[in-house]
């Protein structure tokens, strides 16, 4: 939109006829999205490598890892651990 807005102030400023105004203005438009949209892709793609990373150096702990008390016979939750108190 912004893309647009420039080009026909910078148009009406400059002189020109009104439809070359509007087709550049179209036409700058048509650019600016097409750029913003390839932006948009590689910073998505960035985040993904990124997160993936990160999710590779720091597994989430497994739900069995994360109960314990099956084992140690201690409270697997705060309520449980009221009760036992």
């Amino acid at each position: 939109m912004a893309a647009f807005a420039v080009a026909i102030v910078s148009g009406l400023g400059a002189g020109q006829e009104t439809d070359t105004i509007l087709w550049r203005a179209f036409l700058s438009s048509i650019m600016c999205y097409i750029f913003g949209l390839i932006v948009g892709i590689v910073a998505q793609r960035a985040i993904d490598d990124a997160l993936g990373q990160y999710r590779a150096a720091r597994p989430a702990p497994e739900l069995a890892e994360l109960d314990g008390s099956a084992e140690s016979g201690g409270a697997s939750t705060p309520a449980r651990a009221m009760e036992a108190a």
